[in-house]
């Protein structure tokens, strides 16, 4: 009774949504609150959003996970990847050994490459130092469990993933056969992939601004892929008033508006206009309802 449910993001004709799935972060965005239960705050200036069942489920279900995170152990970078969701039909095996190291040194290229390119000539990350193999090396294998067997990346840019009023930040990696968006992961000035909730703030600058909510840690990763045949539609959008974003259309209903880092987002335009086969150029066909 307590489960909530949401839309799925999956579309069908004319953009229409009607599959359901379960809401994992409900209470997280409505929680119950004891400390508003007391009399001294029952004259808070702001109403605060809630549900009538988040007293219930606090109750029923807050013991349990006080198990406390703050009280569990560190996460080793075997079990980091636990945590990681792949959002696509066909599941991999795991790499062996030997590909993972072939596709560590492919992924430091694609890293150098996507660093060492600037749309202007004036990038931020030129000219800093070279990857940290030893430092980032769980956090590139931690990506690299995701990727099809003996895929080989190409290009890596930093994004954002937008859905509703949640944001996810993320890479954007194109592989040779696939394009991947997996959340949670950063590109250092330094060329160095990192888990961004092992980040201090002060060391991370957000592609998009900080909405004032509290910085929510342990929440399950994503990694969605897509096949370049199946990419349909990719349109250049504005998000908070800027030119700053791409939405992309899968043949299977799925579409991710994406964000990029300022004057990134016309590079990325071009790589998927290289990469992606299967794009309709008539508007009849146009998965969005327009051309």
């Amino acid at each position: 009774r307590l489960d909530k449910w949401m839309l799925d993001m999956t579309e069908g004709p004319s953009r229409m949504r009607k599959k359901m799935m379960k809401n994992e972060l409900f209470y997280l965005h409505y929680p119950y609150r004891p400390e508003l239960d007391t009399g001294d705050n029952k004259s808070i200036k702001y109403k605060v959003a809630s549900s009538w069942d988040s007293k219930e489920w606090y109750h029923k279900y807050r013991p349990t996970s006080l198990l406390d995170r703050e009280y569990l152990p560190e996460p080793t970078p075997d079990s980091a990847t636990s945590d990681i969701v792949i959002d696509h039909d066909d599941r991999t095996d795991n790499l062996v050994s030997t590909g993972i190291q072939d596709m560590s040194s492919a992924l430091r290229r694609a890293v150098k490459r996507s660093v060492s390119e600037p749309e202007d000539g004036n990038d931020e990350t030129e000219g800093e130092s070279g990857v940290n193999e030893e430092d980032s090396a769980p956090d590139n294998q931690s990506i690299l469990r995701q990727l099809e067997e003996n895929e080989k990346i190409s290009h890596m840019f930093r994004c954002a993933r937008i859905q509703g009023l949640d944001t996810v930040e993320g890479l954007l990696l194109f592989g040779k056969e696939h394009l991947y968006v997996v959340d949670g992961f950063t590109l250092l000035k330094t060329r160095e992939i990192r888990d961004i909730e092992s980040l201090p703030p002060d060391c991370h600058e957000p592609i998009l601004p900080a909405c004032g909510a509290p910085r929510q840690t342990n929440i399950k990763k994503h990694c969605s892929k897509f096949a370049y045949d199946d990419i349909r539609e990719v349109h250049k959008r504005r998000y908070l008033l800027q030119p700053m974003a791409l939405e992309v259309f899968s043949g299977d209903g799925r579409n991710y508006l994406l964000a990029f880092p300022r004057k990134v987002r016309n590079k990325v335009y071009q790589r998927f206009m290289a990469f992606a086969t299967g794009i309709f150029d008539s508007a009849q066909q146009s998965v969005a309802g327009q051309k």
